[in-house]
């Protein structure tokens, strides 16, 4: 009996031996050589970094809550692309308005929460903003955009809808008849070309132009034109080129054959401005540079260096020459780490906040209410002028100044003369 109980049992181990997994070995997975990357590639993908990081804040802060006690607006700005330096900035503004007005309170007890969206500065892309925030969001107020054409293409959408359009840069003079229910708080470029007309007039006496084929451009383009026909201000070339072209050379070349005494660089954004004036330097065209908005941004003096010095532009009051202005700028760098790229698009993003935070105040989420109010409004004080509205929805009490780099400083100018 032991035998056979002796027998079963090592024919039973035998058998659980034979049935075991053999133990498999991975062999280690190859290991790539480390990739070089171009300095110039890599600096690239650390500004991509950088404005993917802004998005991923963007959608954070959209994010506060569904309780009946927020008021939601709709936020349309480049968060992305060439003309997120300054779409990054106002939507910066926008969240130390928030800051202020969450300390005062909120609205009547109601939280507010923006609804961040990349328009790119294109139609195309603010027109899918445009009707996701009136028709999906169903918000009663958009602030945006940066940019003219995307504005023009966000209007028709809400205007129709009743849903009020307020930007704070955009400044094609066409956005003046976009609608009752479209506002902004920055002057048309046809107060701009003219400032910055008489500005070059004062100095020069032939200047050629070299301008981005988009809706603000151009706009500002033919408003500079028309400013210098009436000051006999002669215009010896104006060149143009599209918003993805890189290379201004054969622009400029026929700029330089024709010796003007001036160039009005005239681009959608500060990265364009500094490319356009490199590419001139290097092509030996040593004249007087003039630009819109955008002389005082960072990118150009750390594109050109030196090679800025001189460049005259036309701008907002600075606000670091106020000291709300000055503290709303310390304030920026403070909380996100870094100097604004324009200042005046974090003051007129503030603002523009403020304002329709207080026609919220009074008239709750009813449309027709604040647009009546915001045509009718007291001249708000804020960081950018004594802002109101006119008939046309159009900004009174804020101003241009005219400013020369100086020593990579933004100087304001009393007499381009002298």
């Amino acid at each position: 009996m032991n035998k056979i109980l002796i027998s079963i049992l090592c024919l039973f181990v035998l058998l659980v031996a034979c049935s075991a997994p053999e133990a498999v070995v991975e062999e280690p997975a190859d290991v790539a050589e480390p990739e070089m990357v171009d300095e110039a590639d890599a600096t690239e993908n650390m500004a991509e970094e950088a404005t993917d990081s802004e998005a991923d804040m963007a959608e954070e802060t959209s994010d506060m809550g569904t309780s009946e006690d927020v008021i939601r607006i709709g936020f349309s700005a480049p968060l992305t692309g060439d003309a997120a330096t300054y779409g990054i900035d106002e939507q910066r503004g926008t969240l130390l308005a928030l800051e202020d007005i969450e300390k005062a309170g909120w609205i009547n007890g109601k939280q507010l929460e923006f609804i961040y969206e990349d328009d790119k500065c294109n139609g195309k892309d603010a027109t899918t903003v445009a009707n996701k925030l009136v028709n999906v969001d169903k918000v009663k107020v958009v602030v945006g955009s940066s940019c003219s054409g995307a504005t023009l293409s966000l209007a028709p959408i809400t205007n129709e809808a009743q849903v009020i359009l307020l930007t704070s840069y955009a400044s094609n003079s066409k956005i003046k008849d976009a609608g009752d229910f479209v506002f902004r708080s920055i002057p048309s470029d046809a107060v701009l070309g003219k400032r910055l007309a008489d500005a070059v007039n004062s100095k020069s006496k032939k200047v050629a132009i070299i301008t981005e084929n988009t809706d603000y451009a151009q706009g500002l383009r033919d408003e500079f034109t028309k400013r210098a026909g009436e000051l006999g201000l002669e215009i010896v070339a104006s060149e143009s080129f599209e918003p993805d072209n890189k290379d201004y050379r054969t622009q400029l070349t026929k700029i330089k054959a024709v010796s003007p005494d001036a160039l009005f660089v005239n681009t959608q954004a500060d990265t364009g401005l500094a490319q356009v004036m490199k590419q001139a330097f290097d092509l030996g065209l040593e004249v007087q540079m003039y630009a819109a908005y955008f002389g005082g941004s960072r990118v150009v003096t750390e594109v050109l260096s030196e090679k800025a010095e001189g460049l005259i532009w036309a701008d907002l009051l600075d606000p670091k020459f106020s000291d709300n202005g000055k503290a709303l700028i310390d304030r920026y760098e403070e909380k996100f780490g870094s100097v604004p790229v324009l200042n005046s698009a974090v003051a007129l993003a503030y603002d523009r906040t403020m304002i329709i935070a207080n026609a919220l105040k009074a008239c709750g989420e009813d449309s027709i209410c604040i647009r009546d109010w915001l045509y009718n409004m007291d001249a708000y004080n804020g960081i950018t002028g004594n802002v109101e509205f006119d008939e046309d929805g159009e900004a009174v009490g804020v101003e241009h100044a005219i400013y020369v780099l100086k020593a990579g400083e933004p100087e304001l100018v009393e007499d381009l003369e002298e």
